[in-house]
């Protein structure tokens, strides 16, 4: 199981985007969305807001998430 993305809630989303493209080096794609070094299309989201994680998001083969409850 890999993680395929994290969705975040910033309360200065240009000063974190700005730390995400020059301290991570992540790519920005769309408003508050950022693309890393793989094939996924995003793997970062932020949005104003009070400091919160949104979601974070997995990926696996069905064997990797058999008998794996959804967490919320």
């Amino acid at each position: 199981m890999k993680l395929r993305s994290v969705e975040l809630t910033v309360p200065q989303p240009a000063a974190a985007a700005e730390f995400l493209e020059k301290t991570w080096r992540l790519a920005p794609v769309s408003a508050g969305r950022f693309r890393g070094a793989g094939s996924h299309p995003w793997i970062l989201s932020i949005e104003p807001g009070e400091p919160a994680i949104r979601s974070i998001t997995f990926s696996g083969t069905a064997a990797e998430v058999k008998g794996r409850s959804e967490v919320r």
